[in-house]
């Protein structure tokens, strides 16, 4: 009777092994005979090189971890030690796992420890930045948002030059000592950050400055929807706006996603 630890030890082993001229049948072949020649509970060890610490956090049976630690302490060895001890101890499936960090970079390294430790391809898995992890959302989800999967991400340069059109529009073109495309853009960003949608923007503001950007922000995201596009902030927010709109969708993901890990 073979474990899931020893086909993911077989998984390992194919990542090692180059693809054979003979074809896919024999390298299989050899990969089961070499698992099966080196396959042992302790090659398995996720605990390898952990502190107590460490230890503790990867294998807590508690339903919610904060893990505080200066940089370089640590802490993704330990959120990826501990996506392994849920695959291999838990038995729990990567199609239930997600785990989210900031950066392309940290994503990039996670990935890599990951599929180093376990073998399994990442590509499949939830794993990376809160802003791909968004657009894989969208994209996924286009039809509840009435949008094309295929959608634009629009960079800080996109943006701006987007707003300036809104400006000369809206006839504040001429004033761009007052309304900035950078400023403005920023207004935006923020008020996103705030989950504050264009409507919103300006209501209990007396002063023409704020309600000029909201006229902006409402006629910068109708261009942007006009453009098939979505700005970085825009992922992060409708995200938001499709879970809180879309009852049946947050359930379909909080029933996949039994563990999610933030680094």
């Amino acid at each position: 009777n073979r474990t899931p630890l020893f086909f993911l030890h077989i998984m390992r082993l194919q990542r090692k092994v180059s693809t054979s001229v003979e074809g896919k049948f024999f390298e299989r072949r050899i990969i089961y005979k070499l698992a099966i020649n080196s396959y042992s509970e302790d090659s398995m060890d996720i605990f390898e090189g952990l502190n107590s610490q460490q230890k503790e956090a990867v294998c807590s049976e508690n339903q919610h971890i904060l893990v505080i630690a200066g940089a370089g302490s640590g802490k993704t060895r330990v959120l990826v030690r501990r996506l392994a001890w849920l695959m291999e101890e838990k038995n729990i499936s990567p199609h239930n796992i997600m785990a989210v960090t900031f950066t392309n970079k940290a994503a990039n390294e996670m990935k890599d420890r990951v599929e180093d430790l376990t073998g399994i391809n990442t590509r499949w898995m939830w794993i990376g930045t809160f802003h791909s992890i968004c657009s894989r959302l969208l994209r996924m989800e286009a039809d509840n948002l009435g949008i094309a999967r295929d959608f634009v991400i629009y960079d800080d340069a996109d943006s701006r030059a987007l707003i300036k059109r809104c400006l000369i529009e809206l006839g504040l073109g001429n004033k761009e000592k007052e309304y900035h495309p950078s400023a403005v853009l920023g207004q935006i960003s923020a008020a996103k950050n705030m989950l504050i949608r264009p409507d919103s923007f300006a209501i209990g503001k007396d002063d023409e400055w704020t309600r000029n950007i909201g006229r902006v922000y409402a006629r910068y995201q109708e261009m942007l929807r006009q453009a098939n596009a979505f700005d970085f902030d825009d992922l992060l927010t409708q995200s938001v706006w499709l879970l809180e709109k879309h009852p049946l969708v947050l359930e379909k993901y909080r029933e996949r996603f039994k563990h999610i890990l933030v680094d």
